[in-house]
């Protein structure tokens, strides 16, 4: 492996220019002027802190050895924010890395991947206030979802596009008309023929029925929560809950998809803290498949998202890197933030 990559994996050097910060601002007609000292051309914050300094962040990394290697250090522009920084690798970045130490990871196995390696990082995890998981393509914003964000509370990327429910009979509809183009409900991890999928996904809940007997599961037994299972959280007060149900999902991953159980097992851990619960909205940009563009990293509205794809790119990179450090970017418009949808 070359120098350069193996330098990637050393422990990266952090300094106060990348903590959150808050910007005194002074009001003139028609626009904002930053109050900047003499001594920089960086306005005059002062630091701030995240609520999630006591939270553990998830990076989950599926693409190569390569690829994580380079992204790692735009990831771990996260550090201010966070207790620690934990690696999630697969079994083939593992492998790539040929023995090189990475430091914080642990290896996911496609049969545990990410239900499982989550919930085992939970049962390791000793002081953390909570567990945020992300794919390494997804971004957070420090100022806009992490300063303020509420840590006592099961949260998903965003329900519309992380909580969507169907029941079995719209599945089978949409398989009826699968390759009709004007058929807008397809989707890849259902049954297309028999019940297979559908028949292990009821016994998953039959088995949950024994562990947890309070939970509601009557919408669950007529239909299914799904949908993108790349950025969610989970709180300290809600790990025993989710443990128990992954190990129970972890039965029926090889025939269930993780884009089923992974939803699933954040809604029932939401109903296990309350009743009729469901996940809090994070209000994430973005879906599986779609990227995200400029104008998305650098809206003054922009929470967090999925994905950025490129970071080859010194644009994204560099956009990526302006949301992590926060650097004071104030909206001019009426404070209303705006949806963005690209499914």
């Amino acid at each position: 492996m070359p120098s350069d990559a193996r330098a990637l994996l050393r422990p990266m050097p952090w300094s106060i220019g990348t903590l959150l910060i808050s910007c005194r601002i002074t009001f003139v007609p028609a626009m904002l002027q930053f109050r900047t000292s003499s001594h920089s051309s960086l306005p005059d914050c002062e630091p701030m802190d995240a609520a999630t300094q006591g939270v553990t962040l998830l990076v989950h990394c599926r693409h190569s050895a390569s690829v994580c290697i380079a992204r790692r250090p735009v990831l771990e522009g996260y550090s201010p924010y966070f207790r620690r920084i934990r690696w999630l690798l697969s079994e083939h970045v593992v492998s790539g890395l040929a023995g090189l130490y990475w430091p914080g990871s642990v290896m996911c196995l496609k049969v545990d991947d990410p239900v499982g390696c989550v919930s085992e990082e939970m049962a390791r995890d000793s002081d953390s206030d909570g567990i945020m998981y992300m794919h390494f393509d997804a971004v957070l914003s420090p100022c806009k979802l992490l300063h303020r964000m509420d840590i006592t509370a099961v949260s998903t990327f965003n329900t519309r596009t992380s909580q969507r429910y169907a029941t079995f009979k719209d599945f089978e509809k949409c398989n009826e008309n699968y390759f009709n183009s004007s058929t807008n409900c397809k989707w890849w991890w259902w049954d297309r023929s028999g019940h297979r999928v559908r028949d292990a996904y009821l016994a998953a809940l039959d088995a949950v029925a024994v562990v947890k007997p309070a939970l509601d599961l009557a919408e669950l037994r007529i239909g299914v929560r799904f949908g993108l299972n790349d950025l969610f959280y989970v709180p300290r007060a809600a790990f025993t809950a989710y443990i128990q149900l992954a190990r129970i999902f972890l039965q029926w991953s090889d025939v269930v998809h993780h884009e089923i159980l992974g939803p699933t097992a954040l809604a029932l851990t939401a109903r296990s803290l309350q009743a009729n619960a469901t996940p809090a909205d994070l209000r994430c940009w973005g879906a599986q498949t779609n990227s995200l563009r400029l104008e998305h990293l650098n809206s003054t509205s922009f929470r967090c998202g999925h994905k950025v794809v490129d970071y080859r790119n010194p644009l994204n990179v560099d956009a990526v890197k302006k949301v992590q450090q926060c650097l004071c970017w104030l909206s001019l418009q009426t404070g209303e933030e705006q949806t963005v949808w690209m499914e």
